[in-house]
Formats: structure tokens, sequence, C-alpha cells
């Protein structure tokens, strides 16, 4: 053990790694150098619930060394049990305040212990936090069981809800979120909602305004209310008014929005704000231009998240330090417009095919959304109007002066009834036909000197949308500055890259060209 014991640290914590995490831990007592670097392994990750906190905080006392491994806390807040009679009734209100009284407490308790730590002893703490019961199916720690489960409830859904009971759930922090201290050593913040109970937005919003050192947020947060549009409505507004109070430091955001349209295309989207007046989409607007990335995903946006309407005297947006923008985006805009319309390719589809089978049938809450529950997918071909999200991402890129990358990719509606037999006519080798690939993405790329619009469906773009981006290229010092216009091939894809037959508009003349299309 001496010899072992007298080999270099750096060695020594090879060896460690390639012991089991469970295990790893007995070692520590063979000595104190080992004890070191075990420590800096098994204290870089801590699991902390409520129960576990008084623990936490007498392991980890002021002045431990123990503080500097730490890297990642995932604060798990554990809701309230339910009795097995429960999974088959919503939550009700009590049971909303009980578990937002769990969540806050859970909260106070974790920003207290925290609040006593100093950048100095951390260097750069992520923090992740997430909720779940106990009783929920996703906590049960056994995936045979788990599995057992969900597939029980999926064949006999009047003995097990399943997640639909909590689905108009949202967790809230019930206090002011100025009562809470500060925490300057987190700086990076994640919020997993996807698989866990959901958090309301705007209690993100709260917590983030009491971590002024925080420089990355990942969020999965859910705008996707199906059936109580004012619910829906108010979260996503409660959301737009806590922007602002997202710390000053932060440079790089993820966050994922989800907010599907109506499955059914024939039914017209919630109008949830007059056109260019979306307040999430102007909060947004507001955000990123002190960011260097930003990827958004799933969200439901207007073209002001690019470039907001302008009061006579006010200065333009500016991102002076943005590098990377990704926008993933559905397929209809706050204002209540699609951006994408029927192929004019697919073969017509009769409302009278549809059966009532919810006819007679009570509510409840696995019963689909009125916009939902004749789902009609044909919606692929781009609308016009999607040149107004485009126009308006050329006048901010006009003042993004370090934007390296956009990519801008729609997410339309998918193989619609009769799309499998489609009847184009004859597909030539410049103008192949898109059979069952639907899609729509733009991508700027600065070192090829390039704007790119890849589609499914004709798209047509606008003399406008056509200078806005020309004036791109000259302000970015692009002396050759191409334009490319195509449709994605039939039958390519593959994973997240595509291939298509891209139109390349040059002063010159047309160019046409294949092009590989990859998500960044």
């Amino acid at each position: 053990m001496t010899e072992i014991s007298a080999l270099p640290s750096e060695i020594l914590s090879l060896i460690l790694t390639q012991l089991g995490s469970a295990s790893l831990a007995s070692y520590a007592s063979v000595c104190r150098k080992w004890q070191v670097l075990i420590e800096k392994q098994t204290f870089s990750h801590l699991l902390l619930t409520f129960d576990r906190l008084t623990d936490f905080k007498q392991i980890i006392p002021p002045g431990s060394p123990r503080r500097c491994f730490i890297r990642y806390l995932d604060l798990y807040i554990l809701l309230p049990a339910y009795e097995i009679a429960a999974r088959t009734r919503l939550e009700s209100q009590i049971d909303r305040q009980k578990n937002n009284e769990a969540f806050t407490q859970t909260i106070v308790s974790f920003w207290n212990i925290l609040s006593i730590w100093s950048q100095e002893e951390v260097a750069g703490l992520s923090l992740n936090i997430r909720a779940r019961s106990s009783s929920d199916c996703g906590a049960e720690p056994d995936e045979r069981k788990r599995m057992g489960r969900r597939r029980w409830g999926r064949k006999f859904p009047k003995e097990d809800w399943l997640d639909w009971r909590f689905y108009q759930s949202y967790l809230d922090l019930i206090i002011n979120p100025t009562t809470l201290p500060e925490l300057s050593c987190v700086t990076h913040f994640r919020v997993t909602c996807r698989g866990h109970r959901k958090i309301a937005p705007a209690t993100v919003s709260k917590l983030l305004s009491r971590l002024p050192g925080i420089q990355i947020v990942h969020t999965s947060l859910s705008d996707d209310e199906r059936k109580d549009q004012q619910l829906r409505d108010r979260l996503r507004n409660e959301f737009a008014l806590t922007v602002s109070n997202w710390p000053s430091t932060i440079e790089h955001l993820c966050l994922e929005y989800p907010g599907l349209p109506p499955a059914d295309g024939h039914f017209p989207p919630f109008r949830r704000s007059e056109p260019w007046y979306d307040l999430l989409s102007q909060a947004l607007n507001q955000l990123t231009q002190q960011l260097v990335t930003v990827k958004i995903d799933k969200i439901m946006i207007g073209p002001e998240f690019f470039w907001p309407p302008l009061h006579p005297y006010s200065a333009p947006p500016r991102w002076p330090r943005l590098t990377l923008l990704k926008l993933v985006y559905q397929a209809v805009t706050p204002s209540g417009q699609w951006l994408f319309e029927k192929d004019p390719r697919c073969q017509p589809y009769s409302l009278s095919q549809r059966e009532d089978v919810y006819e007679g049938i009570r509510e409840d809450p696995r019963t689909p959304a009125p916009q939902d529950r004749y789902p009609d997918a044909f919606r692929s071909k781009p609308a016009d109007l999607l040149n107004n999200l485009h126009r308006a991402a050329g006048q901010a890129a006009q003042h993004m002066p370090a934007l390296r990358t956009m990519f801008l990719q729609a997410i339309p509606q998918l193989y619609p009834p009769g799309m499998a037999h489609l009847h184009f006519e004859a597909a030539t080798e410049s103008h192949p036909s898109p059979a069952h690939d639907t899609g729509h993405w733009f991508r700027y790329d600065r070192s090829r000197s390039t704007a790119t619009w890849v589609s499914s469906g004709k798209f047509s773009l606008l003399a406008d949308t056509v200078h806005a981006w020309r004036q791109v290229g000259a302000l970015h010092g692009h002396a050759d500055f191409n334009l490319e216009v195509g449709f994605i091939t039939p039958n390519r894809f593959s994973g997240s890259l595509a291939s298509a037959i891209v139109w390349c508009f040059h002063d010159s003349g047309l160019l046409i060209h294949s092009l590989c299309f990859a998500e960044y």
C-alpha cells in the first residue's frame, strides 16, 4: 500500500477513476493523500434532497476544503406522496398548495446554506433543480417496475392516470424572491422539467434573480397547456414580464419552451397577442442583446424576437457579443397565424372522413383538447408570411458584428392524411420531388459568406428579405456574398443531416449544386 501511495497524485487519480463510484468512498480512509484525491471525485457531483440538507451542511462546514471539490449540485425536490387511489384524480388546489409549500421550503433551506459560500471557495458551481413526488411513476428507481406501471396505466387507464394526474400543475415559489439571499457562487443554472414536474416559468425567473454571478442558463420549461388557454396565457405573460429580472452576467442561454400548434391544421391557432407585439418575443429580444450564444428550442415566436417595432426616437437593438444564434420555432405565431400552408401537391382530404369518436365520452384529462382531437397535419408548404421572420432576422443580423452562425429551423406539420399518396409532376434533376421529407431551414454562415434557405416546399423570398441579408453580407465584410435557396431531396434524412439541391443566386447568374445541411 505504501508503494502505491508513493505514486504521484496524477497517477493515483487516474487509478481511482477506474474504481466504481459505489466503492470509491471506502478507500478514503487509507491515508490522508487518498482521502483528498477520492473526495475530489465523490464530492464533485452531489445529489441533494430536503432530508439530506442537514447532513450536507454538517459535512461541508465553513472553511471546509471540500467546498472547492464540488462542481455540480443536483437539487431533487421531493413533493408530498399520494395514495394509490389518488392516481385517478386530478391534483386539487390543496394538493398544489402543499406541493408549492414543499418546493418553497426546500428552495429556502438550500439557498440559506449556500448563501455563506463565496466565489473564492467554489470555482464555478453548477446547480440543477428538478422536482417529483415519490408517488409519481417517473420517481420509481427500479426501471423494470417503472416501465411495468407505465404499461399497466396505458392498458388500464381507469386504474392509473400516470402523469395526467398533474398535467395542469405548475410549481411556484410562494414567497417574495427578494427574501432569498443571493448566491454568488453559482455560475451555471439548469432547470429540468422534461420527465419531471413542471415549474412555472416565472418561478425560474425568480430564482435567477437571486444568482448575481450566473453565466450559463439551461432551462427546460413548458408552454404547452392544451385545454386551459387562460392558464397558458397567464404563465406565458408572467414569464415575459419577469425575464427582465435575469442577471446581466448571463452569457449563454439554452431554452426549451415547447408550445405546439393545433394538431388539426383546420383549427385556427389561438390569438395570444397582436401581430408584432408578443410580450415574450420582445422580452427575449432584450435579453439576447447581452448574450454570446443563444439556443432556443420548440418555441412559439414572432418576428419581434429579432426586430420589435421601434419608437421614432428609440435606438435600434444591438447584439455586440453574439456569435451563435439557433432558433427552432413552431408553425404558428403568437398572433394566431399559420406559417405553413397546404402543399398543393397533396391529395385533397375531406372533412367528412372524420369520425366523431369522442361523442358521448365524458371529459377527462386523457381526452384530447378540441384542437387536437382530429389530427390533420397537412401544413408543410412555407407561407409567404415567413418572410416577416427572415427579414427581421436579417435586420437584426446587421446589428450583430460578432455573429458567426445563425440557424433557424421551423417545425412544420408532418405526414398529413394522404401524404403517402402525393401526386407530383415528374421530378427533374434540377427540381426534385421532396416526397415525405418536410421542413424549412435557414443558415447564415459567416465563414462561407452564405445565407441559405432550404425547404421541402416552394418558398418565395421577397425583395426586402433579400435586401436585408445582402446588407448583412456587406456589413460583415463579404465582397462576394451568396444567397442560396433550395429543396430537400427525397428520402435522404439521416439523423439531423439532410441533403438538398440548392439554387445559388449570384450577381453573375444561377448555379445549382448539392448541399449537406447539418443542424448545429
